[in-house]
């Protein structure tokens, strides 16, 4: 999957872990998986965005909250995260959505006048907001995500607004609802559509043999483009692997939010040479790893190379774009805009310039 930022600029090959959204009903508010919206709003059509029809809720009885909740689900003593796309209506000031579980596990407010996701209750592991742009019916469009803990045991979704009258629901005021995810983990990923029952996608698989584009065994040179938005540990942006943790060259990110080039050569590591720290999500990174019989250096965003001395190249038959070569494992999370491969060791000099 190949995808693009809001200004239509291409972010590159989208690599994410399996997830699972637990909204049945993601693009029916009030359908399948939803209680009945309150008595004073009304749903009809907006105009599609994307393939999707909102839904335009409108409250017309004056004070009033707007609400859904998901049907119950079983929660894990873990992080799980919401993501709801919305665009602002007629007289519109805040909308808040959240984890309930006897009590706000975490709740936010979105001000759609500043454009400011602001802490409601609870505790917030994290959030954000993606402006989209002015959505085919006249307002900001955006999409917004909130990360919290539940307990183990029963959690809920809750989604409401708030007009422009202060702390509850003014007359005629209206949001278009687009979609709603719910998903277990610390970071929201892509938007998974469901039509009256959970739905899962699978991970992004993506591999090629060696033998397809010439590899050189004894020396090389891999420069990659990428960024990631997921927090997982150790999560690849591509390796080199003979299909066991033996033998492998990889570049990858650490729980701790740094770069790094790793190689292991008959079960022996060879290296692991730091090239960026820290490391910030959402940012396009260039990295080159170069490598030869006792000769091996790596450098991103055009710094210094780190060098290494002593090392064995190991033997590999496959190349793994954003995983290693267990399906699901190491996942990137992330966007690889371009790996370019040379099948010879550049100088450090090319390694810098290819990376600035």
């Amino acid at each position: 999957r190949i995808e693009y930022n809001a200004a239509g600029e291409r972010l590159g090959l989208l690599v994410e872990e399996a997830r699972t959204n637990l909204v049945a009903s993601s693009e029916n508010i009030g359908g399948t998986g939803w209680a009945t919206l309150t008595t004073n709003v009304t749903k009809t059509d907006g105009i599609a965005w994307s393939g999707i029809t909102p839904s335009l809720l409108t409250n017309n009885a004056g004070a009033g909250v707007v609400g859904a909740i998901t049907l119950n689900f079983t929660a894990n003593a873990a992080p799980y995260t919401q993501t709801l796309i919305l665009e602002r209506g007629t007289s519109l000031a805040r909308t808040n959505f959240g984890i309930y579980q006897g009590g706000w596990v975490g709740l936010v407010a979105y001000n759609w006048d500043t454009k400011l996701i602001e802490n409601g209750a609870g505790t917030i592991d994290s959030s954000s907001v993606e402006q989209l742009g002015i959505g085919p019916n006249g307002g900001d469009l955006v999409r917004l995500s909130m990360t919290s803990t539940p307990a183990a045991g029963t959690a809920g979704f809750y989604f409401y607004f708030y007009g422009s009258g202060g702390g509850s629901v003014q007359a005629d005021s209206s949001l278009y609802f687009y979609t709603a995810q719910l998903e277990a983990g610390a970071f929201p990923t892509s938007y998974i559509p469901t039509s009256g029952a959970t739905a899962t996608r699978a991970a992004d698989v993506c591999s090629m043999p060696v033998s397809a584009f010439g590899y050189n065994q004894a020396e090389g040179t891999v420069v990659v483009q990428a960024s990631y938005f997921g927090s997982n540990s150790n999560g690849r942006m591509w390796e080199l692997s003979d299909g066991t943790n033996a033998n492998f060259i990889t570049i990858y990110k650490s729980g701790s939010d740094r770069l790094y080039t790793y190689m292991t050569s008959s079960g022996t590591q060879q290296n692991n040479m730091e090239v960026a720290d820290p490391a910030s999500k959402d940012t396009l990174y260039k990295i080159a790893y170069a490598f030869a019989p006792n000769d091996a250096a790596s450098t991103a965003q055009g710094n210094t190379p780190v060098v290494d001395a002593s090392i064995d190249v190991p033997s590999v038959d496959t190349l793994y774009i954003g995983r290693r070569f267990q399906v699901a494992q190491y996942q990137l999370n992330g966007h690889i805009k371009s790996i370019q491969y040379i099948p010879r060791r550049l100088t450090n000099a090319q390694l810098q310039e290819l990376t600035q």
